[in-house]
């Protein structure tokens, strides 16, 4: 992701907002891995965080909106290494 290099630095304050929220995503994954999405609730996670679920609410609205996250950030991850398997150099097209 090339892209981050254009962003302005954050503040402290948004980099450890960045830093609770990749905790979070962590922690869920595996919660939800271990539990399956029927057995995992908001407040296990919290629990698994040694955290408040308001902080958890705070960057989550729902279950499913913290599931969709995790299942992008997998699938974000997932598409990278992809990417570097099919073509190192970074030039898709002829290589497909």
């Amino acid at each position: 992701m090339t892209g981050a290099s254009n962003t302005p630095p954050t503040s402290r304050r948004e980099a450890r907002r960045l830093d609770r929220r990749d905790t979070i995503l962590t922690v869920a994954k595996a919660y939800f891995l271990e539990h399956g999405y029927a057995g995992t609730t908001m407040s296990g996670i919290a629990a698994a965080l040694g955290g408040s679920k308001g902080t958890l609410w705070n960057h989550f609205p729902s279950k499913e909106d913290l599931f969709s996250a995790v299942l992008d950030r997998v699938a974000t991850a997932y598409r990278a290494q992809l990417s570097q398997i099919l073509d190192p150099c970074g030039v898709l097209e002829p290589t497909l």
